[in-house]
């Protein structure tokens, strides 16, 4: 038996089922986020602190809990994610807006803020090829009922002219089940249909070469019939100035708040392992890509006996140190660049639970 197979089932990026294991019950948990530049807690807070100008923010949170049988496998699960894509600008300015700190004199801030968010509970069937082959395929296809959500984009730009005039021109169209810009009060319904689907292969090379691959969300689609949106041009504006000199701005908006049909689209996630094994030790490089957000980490795992394993990992655009361990039937990980989480810019915790039978 190679050292590939022997650590595949912690290298693969999907769940493989035990070879001489009928039954199992699992549950799979995980916490991961990650702001670019600065840390996640305070800018989801809106808390002050040195904002620095970055284009990405995500969040993804999953549990699961289901019964694997041989080759297939279904579960329940419950998902909680965000994916914001930005411009500097924005970043910039709704820094200084936290801050309470007036925009800088001369410039114009070209804003562009893009969000996707769901929270979403459902039931997942899942399928994987025989494990001892070289190549391994892995599908799954996910019922999703979906209760929040947001999607949409805001666009445009705004400035101080540098003679106490603010100037600028704001588009923004998005739909919500909460109205977070605006405050209108609303009743929303929940998703009346909604599905996903996930594509995985991992392939042994040779007798010390793996690599491993899963497109998350490959197609997905959340259905929403009535949904409260808003369509509004934010223009002129004018300003108040507090007490501490503080210039709040009030733009004028015009536009329309209403209720259409929304079919939703999940951003596509794609997990990719490429390494080899030496002995009982693996050496490989993850990455992560999301919409032009690329993550990458630096891996070295050991298989210590049957059950007992071992990860170290380093990501490299946040200097992130990881380790994960299992112990049996248990898995636990954790990933960050600070020891305060309230200070990390990445942070990922996941935990694990196989008990066969």
């Amino acid at each position: 038996m190679s050292s590939v197979f022997l650590l595949l089932p912690s290298l693969s990026l999907f769940p493989l089922s035990e070879p001489n294991t009928d039954w199992q019950l699992f549950s799979q948990n995980q916490a991961f986020g990650y702001s670019q530049d600065n840390a996640i807690y305070p800018l989801v807070k809106g808390k002050k602190m040195a904002y620095t100008p970055a284009k990405h923010a995500l969040t993804f949170n999953q549990a699961e809990l289901g019964v694997r049988y041989q080759h297939l496998s279904v579960s329940l699960l419950s998902r909680y994610e965000w994916y914001l894509r930005f411009s500097p600008d924005t970043m910039r300015l709704y820094g200084e807006s936290v801050n309470r700190q007036d925009m800088q004199t001369g410039k114009r801030y070209d804003v562009d803020l893009r969000v996707e968010h769901l929270i979403s509970q459902g039931i997942k069937l899942a399928w994987t090829s025989d494990v001892s082959q070289p190549w391994i395929w892995h599908l799954s296809a996910s019922y999703l009922q979906a209760s929040e959500m947001m999607s949409g984009r805001l666009h445009g730009h705004a400035g101080d002219t540098g003679q106490g005039e603010y100037t600028g021109l704001l588009q923004l169209d998005y739909t919500y089940t909460e109205d977070a810009l605006l405050k209108r009060k609303v009743d929303a319904p929940s998703s009346y249909f909604g599905y996903t689907t996930d594509v995985g292969v991992s392939w042994q090379f040779y007798d010390y070469g793996f690599a491993s691959l899963l497109v998350q969300d490959i197609y997905s689609a959340i259905y929403w019939q009535d949904m409260p949106y808003t369509s509004a041009t934010a223009n002129t504006a004018t300003a108040e100035t507090d007490e501490h000199g503080f210039v709040s701005i009030k733009p004028l908006v015009n536009g329309v708040e209403g209720f259409r049909d929304k079919t939703q689209r999940l951003p596509v996630k794609y997990h990719s392992r490429l390494g080899m094994v030496y002995q009982q030790q693996a050496y490989s490089v993850k990455s992560l890509y999301v919409d032009k957000l690329w993550l990458t980490d630096l891996e070295w795992s050991m298989q210590w006996q049957d059950r007992l394993y071992s990860k170290l990992s380093y990501n490299l655009q946040t200097g992130a140190l990881g380790v994960e361990g299992q112990w049996g039937w248990f898995t636990l990980g954790i990933q960050s660049d600070k020891l305060d989480y309230q200070q990390a810019k990445l942070l990922n915790i996941q935990m694990g639970i196989a008990v066969d039978f």
